[in-house]
């Protein structure tokens, strides 16, 4: 390699690391252990050194492609990855050539053999002179293996905290491996990283040295060195002063315990965009912006810091809180299923108060009609922070009315304990009382009354960026649980139908969603849901009733029974705001049900659907309202479902 060939090489890496100094620098003491290495070994001749890529016979012919590579001269790097350069290319022109043998010995440069040159190429062509077999002649030069590293703490005094194991990790993975200056930029920025998480935000790492140390007789293609890491690390940083801007409902304690700091806790840089994250979940703030932070010398760690070597943080947000309370709603039409039936109108109301007295404590009540015989009623509460802990308790209370077949009334307890600020694990108690409605002497289904006591366990992850309108993130929930059913009977009406007093029963659910943004605006959505009922006897009252607007689309609400269902779906989202989007979907579902025991004629069941259509969401001045248009199979489009959804805000 010639003085000029480092000299571009130095222009070209400095355009691209202009913001890194720390690579410049191997860049230059990389000139300097060359030039050195060069006075100190016995290297090949200068003539060799000053060779330029036109001094390659080139080929007569383009395009062409390499059929065969053989080498000269190649002792310790891998053959192989210089056959991978040729082989995937076919050369349209010299310059392509060229470029292609600068690839080539960069590659080699770059896993420690910096004197890496192809002196030579020559070439055997084919009858039409398309293909060729090239013969590379070598320079390979010694490889060049970070014997010792050594770190240099400049700071280093009675009052600076020991610096973090982690460091000391990171050089012994450094040392006895080949000079790779990508590998040296990766260590200094762990070991910046590594000070930051210290309490040391303005750390810095340079290359003080790389000195040659003294060759193997029995290695002499090895040629150790040694490097020299200078830390420099600035103020220690603590968190003072938290100021939180442009509440009006929400009290300020609120805000406090959801973020990942306190007063007087190492400054981290990176719990700031994490702060904005968890606050942005709470549902109750349009905007929440993290301010840059105010240093100022911290008088308080006086003892232990000099004034110049210590600062305290002065955080600051600004907040803008939305309306904390929502009424939506969700209107659909059914289309009739035949000539003599006739189509009616489905919905949902749901009334939330999630900011009662501005302590982010929740109240819900939902009234739900699915079809013509079905209502639900839910209430809800949720009280956060239980015990001054991340631990969130809810209570839950559902009446149901089933068709014209049976009532049942479920109440539970759900605690959510947070471990960070993306994952929970969940634990749930709650008891089921299914008991029987008689309105005919012939009703469609038998129903025993019963009573189900469960108990079990779950874990939730939520890396959603705006639950709202989530534009990247996962969400994953994952729930266990078990209990005994018992059944309210004699024995002997019992043993007529074949069914047992009591049941152990067990419950598996999951739900998986992806939000991935691909261009400008545009969001892919994916989504897995499944259930599972496992028993030895399931009955009319166990199954899952799925289909409809939040389930499979393009299907009447419950219009399907199962005892396991397994469905997914594909949205694609035109963005147009924060809150709103243009989407179309396919939803695909799996569903299965056992014979029921009790009626004989209910025979075992299983179906695979498709639903697809397309809708939006924009905001109205009654709030923001969906639309949903869906299609399953086989239906024309006059058969479509229709869900108009309003969520106003207040």
């Amino acid at each position: 390699m010639s003085l000029k060939d480092l000299i571009l090489s130095y222009h070209f890496i400095k355009s691209r690391c202009e913001t890194h100094e720390f690579c410049l620098r191997i860049l230059i003491l990389s000139f300097f252990l060359y030039s050195q290495s060069f006075a100190a070994s016995q290297a090949p001749d200068s003539t060799a050194r000053s060779f330029q890529a036109d001094s390659i016979s080139l080929p007569l012919k383009f395009p062409l492609r390499i059929s065969n590579i053989r080498y000269e001269g190649l002792r310790q790097f891998r053959e192989s990855a210089l056959t991978r350069v040729f082989e995937s290319e076919k050369f349209d022109s010299r310059d392509a050539f060229r470029l292609t043998i600068n690839s080539a010995e960069a590659l080699a440069r770059q896993e420690g053999f910096l004197e890496f040159l192809i002196e030579r190429a020559d070439f055997t062509y084919n009858s039409d002179s398309t293909k060729a077999e090239m013969l590379l002649s070598i320079s390979e030069g010694p490889l060049y293996l970070l014997q010792r590293v050594h770190f240099i703490d400049s700071s280093l005094s009675p009052q600076n905290q020991p610096l973090p194991r982690e460091i000391n990790r990171i050089l012994e993975e450094i040392e006895n491996s080949p000079f790779q200056n990508e590998a040296l930029e990766d260590a200094a920025n762990r070991i910046i990283t590594s000070m930051e998480t210290s309490g040391y935000p303005f750390a810095k790492v340079s290359v003080s040295s790389i000195d040659p140390e003294g060759k193997d007789p029995e290695k002499p293609d090895i040629l150790p060195v040694s490097l020299s890491f200078t830390l420099f690390r600035g103020a220690f940083v603590t968190v003072g002063d938290i100021l939180v801007n442009g509440l009006q409902t929400t009290k300020p304690d609120i805000v406090l315990r959801e973020l990942p700091f306190r007063t007087g806790d190492v400054f981290l840089e990176k719990n700031l965009p994490e702060s904005n994250s968890k606050l942005l979940r709470l549902g109750l703030f349009d905007k929440v912006i993290a301010e840059e932070p105010l240093f100022i010398p911290n008088q308080a760690q006086e003892k232990q810091h000099s004034l110049t070597d210590s600062l305290k943080a002065i955080i600051r947000f600004t907040l803008e809180e939305g309306n904390p309370n929502t009424f939506d709603g969700i209107l659909g039409y059914q289309p009739a299923l035949g000539p003599n039936d006739e189509g009616f109108f489905t919905g949902q109301i749901n009334f939330s108060l999630r900011n009662l007295f501005g302590t982010a404590r929740r109240l819900e009540v939902r009234w739900t009609k699915p079809n013509a015989p079905t209502q639900d009623v839910r209430l809800f509460y949720q009280e956060p922070w239980v015990l001054n802990l991340p631990l969130t308790l809810s209570l839950e209370l559902l009446q149901l009315k089933q068709d014209s077949s049976f009532s049942q009334l479920n109440y539970g307890v759900t605690g959510i304990f947070r471990f960070n600020t993306n994952f929970w694990i969940t634990g749930n108690f709650s008891r089921e009382l299914v008991t029987p409605i008689i309105e005919s002497l012939t009703p469609s289904q038998t129903i025993f009354q019963s009573t189900i006591t469960l108990s079990g366990l779950g874990v939730l992850y939520d890396s959603r960026d705006y639950p709202l309108n989530p534009q990247s993130g996962w969400l994953f929930k994952n729930e266990y649980r078990i209990g005994t059913k018992t059944i309210a009977g004699s024995d002997s009406l019992l043993s007529l139908f074949g069914l047992r007093k009591s049941v152990l029963q067990q419950r598996f659910s999951l739900d998986l969603e992806f939000y991935q943004r691909l261009f400008f605006r545009q969001v892919l959505f994916l989504r897995l849901k499944g259930s599972a009922i496992l028993s030895d006897e399931i009955q009319f009252s166990d199954l899952m009733r799925i289909g409809g607007a939040l389930s499979l689309r393009g299907y009447r609400e419950q219009q399907f029974l199962a005892s396991q269902f397994l469905f997914g779906g594909a949205e694609y989202r035109f963005i147009l705001s924060q809150k709103t989007f243009l989407f179309g979907f396919l939803d695909a579902g799996y569903f299965t049900r056992p014979a029921n025991p009790v009626v004989p004629t209910d025979i075992a069941e299983s179906n695979f659907r498709i639903g697809y259509g397309f809708g939006f969401r924009f905001e109205t001045p009654l709030g923001l309202t969906g639309f949903t248009f869906a299609l399953g199979e086989g239906d024309s489009f006059l058969q479509g479902k229709i869900h108009f959804n309003i969520i106003n805000e207040f």
